[in-house]
C-alpha cells in the first residue's frame, strides 16, 4: 500500500480523538497547489496536509486568511505524530505568511505535512504549496526545466500515471531508455513490451511544447495516448486539440521525431497514413 495512503489511514484513526481534518496532497514538481479551508481555534483543531517529497527539495508555503488569524507549521510526518522541521536551527512553526526553504533530511523517510491552525475564532484560509528543486541544484536557482529530461520529470502525473520517482527510475535504465538531450527526445523501450513511450520537445517563438505518446496495442485492448502540452512558467496546458489538424486516432500509431519536427502516423499494423508537419506553432497534415 502507498506510504502516503497508509500514513493517512493511521492519522485519520488518531484524528477521531481530536478535531483534526486530514488531507492527502500530491505535489508535482514546479506546480503550485492551492487549497482552501477553515479551522476553529482550540486544542487539537487543525487542518493537516500530508505529502511526499525528497530531502533537499525546496518547499514554498504561503498562507493567507481573511482575519489574519491562521498559522502553519511544516513537519516531519510519522504514522501518527509529527514534529516541526528545523532549518538553520529554527523550527518552522507558527508562521502566518510565506515561508520557503529546502526540506531537511528527516527520519520520516520522505513524508512531510503542513498543519494549519487558528489563533482566534474561525480562520478561513487559502494555503499555497509549491515543491521545487533545491536552490543549489540548478545554476538558475529555480525549478524551471532546462532539458527534455526536466520537462519529462515535471509533466503532470495524469498524462502517464507515473510518479517523479518512477520517471527517475526509468531514465536510469540505460539499456532501455534513449535520452537525446541535443535533439530533445526520450524513448523508453523494453524487450518484453517493445516501445513503451516517447517524449519529444518542440519550440516556437521561444515557447516550449512537449509531445508525449504511448502507441496502441489493439491485441491487448490498449489505445494510443497522445498528448501535446504547452509549458508556460510552471503551468502545463493541454493544447492537443488546438495544435493538431485532426483529432488523435486512438487506434493509430504516432512516431515522434528524434530528429526534425515531423510526426509519422500509421495504422496499428504499420500502414503509413500521413505525416504531421510542425509549422508556426501547430501541426498541418501532410503526405
Amino acid at each position: 500500500m502507498n506510504r502516503l495512503i497508509l500514513a493517512t489511514i493511521f492519522i485519520l484513526i488518531s484524528s477521531f480523538l481530536t478535531f483534526a481534518e486530514v488531507h492527502n496532497v500530491e505535489l508535482s514538481l514546479g506546480q503550485k497547489k492551492v487549497l482552501k479551508g477553515s479551522v476553529r481555534s482550540g486544542e487539537g483543531n487543525e487542518e493537516l496536509y500530508i505529502f511526499e517529497a525528497k530531502d533537499g527539495q525546496k518547499l514554498t508555503v504561503n498562507l493567507s486568511s481573511i482575519n489574519s488569524n491562521a498559522a502553519f507549521s511544516v513537519n516531519e510526518q510519522y504514522r501518527v505524530d509529527r514534529s516541526p522541521i528545523e532549518v538553520d536551527g529554527k523550527a518552522v512553526e507558527d508562521k502566518n505568511e510565506e515561508w520557503s526553504g529546502n526540506l531537511p533530511k528527516a527520519e520520516s523517510n520522505g513524508l512531510y505535512s503542513v498543519s494549519v491552525t487558528s489563533t482566534k475564532g474561525t480562520a478561513s484560509f487559502t494555503l499555497e504549496m509549491t515543491l521545487g528543486n533545491s536552490e543549489s541544484s540548478t545554476d538558475s536557482n529555480s525549478a524551471d526545466p532546462q532539458s527534455i529530461k526536466d520537462y519529462y520529470l515535471l509533466m503532470p502525473k495524469k498524462y502517464d500515471g507515473a510518479t517523479f520517482e518512477e520517471r527517475e527510475e526509468i531514465l536510469g535504465y540505460e539499456s532501455d531508455t534513449v535520452i537525446d538531450l541535443n535533439n530533445g527526445y526520450i524513448k523508453y523501450e523494453t524487450r518484453a513490451a517493445g516501445e513503451v513511450f516517447e517524449v519529444a520537445l518542440f519550440k516556437y517563438n521561444g515557447e516550449v511544447f512537449i509531445a508525449y505518446n504511448e502507441d496502441c496495442d489493439l491485441e491487448n485492448n490498449q489505445l494510443t495516448k497522445m498528448y501535446f502540452l504547452h509549458y508556460d512558467g510552471g503551468r502545463w496546458i493541454d493544447v492537443t486539440g488546438q495544435a493538431m489538424p485532426i483529432p488523435i486516432n486512438k487506434k493509430y500509431k504516432y512516431k515522434l521525431p528524434q530528429k526534425g519536427t515531423t510526426i509519422q502516423v500509421t495504422t496499428a499494423n504499420g500502414k503509413r497514413m500521413y505525416n504531421l508537419l510542425w509549422k508556426n506553432g501547430k501541426f498541418i497534415k501532410g503526405t
